[in-house]
């Protein structure tokens, strides 16, 4: 995660991680309702 900090500009690592956990936790949803429509599970 060094390089994303170092890219963004942030100072320390928490912010880093905020920000990519949140895309990661929204990326992991779309995923999965995507997987639920195709295999009609839901």
């Amino acid at each position: 995660m060094q390089l994303p900090q170092s890219l963004m500009g942030h100072a320390n690592i928490e912010t880093t991680m905020d920000i990519y956990a949140e895309v990661t936790d929204a990326k992991k949803q779309e995923a999965i309702e995507n997987l639920a429509y195709k295999l009609d599970v839901f």
